[in-house]
């Protein structure tokens, strides 16, 4: 099944045109007149495996950095569509003096938690979110520089979208199954683990039965030779 969509965003001052497949080689292929939207897209395409064709015009201003958004996000819902991948990823990117952990949840829940420099690049990645409905964290954990922060911040935006986008490991209803079809199912490694611990306390026991251990035995003889020692005043009862 090809994961891939198209999608336009026209405003009065910019018009964008996307193409993306989210099961491409890392390859981008835009046309814009802001070098540092090229440079960042193609950052977030390699490090998460997408194709992306862009075609646009305007400069860089809130207008088209937001035609921009709208427009990638809404091709990467409609590409993702009903998948059920991991779902929940993070990742972290370093970029020269910038350390940036991003985290997402693909679940229909539009949201954006950041802190990145540049106000314009904070706008792009809030629209982005709230179009394709996604839970998307950026942290700058460290950074002195702007453009490498911003590097940093998408290259792991792309990393964990890479990440939440891949196959489940395992399935919580992968044992019930087997077993209603009669397969043989390994038991789980705790359960394991606390049987395991249940019949080596049974064997000490029967090792042991009723004997003191030394310590206590020990303990036990310190305190009678204790009270032996104490003088018992006239007025003590017998206990």
């Amino acid at each position: 099944m090809t994961r891939a969509a198209e999608s336009e965003e026209a405003t009065e001052r910019a018009r964008i045109q996307v193409e993306l497949d989210l099961d491409g080689s890392g390859d981008a292929d835009i046309q814009c007149d802001a070098p540092l939207v090229r440079d960042l897209l193609r950052l977030w395409c390699r490090a998460a495996g997408f194709d992306l064709t862009l075609r646009g015009g305007g400069a860089l201003d809130h207008h088209a950095m937001e035609a921009a958004a709208l427009a990638i996000g809404r091709a990467w819902r409609l590409a993702y569509g009903p998948t059920i991948g991991t779902r929940v990823a993070y990742d972290v990117a370093p970029r020269s003096d910038a350390l940036v952990l991003v985290a997402v949840d693909l679940a229909d829940r539009p949201n954006y938690v950041g802190d990145v420099p540049v106000p314009l690049w904070e706008h792009f990645l809030r629209t982005f979110a709230t179009e394709a409905r996604i839970d998307l964290h950026v942290g700058c954990m460290r950074g002195r520089t702007p453009e490498h922060t911003l590097e940093a911040a998408f290259t792991a935006f792309g990393l964990a979208l890479r990440r939440a986008m891949g196959p489940r490991t395992s399935s919580p209803k992968a044992a019930p199954a087997a077993e209603r079809e009669g397969e043989a199912v390994v038991p789980r490694r705790r359960k394991a683990s606390r049987d395991g611990l249940q019949k080596a306390n049974a064997e000490v026991h029967a090792k042991v039965g009723k004997r003191e251990l030394p310590e206590v035995a020990a303990a036990k003889e310190r305190d009678r030779r204790l009270h032996a020692r104490t003088p018992r005043r006239p007025d003590q009862g017998h206990v």
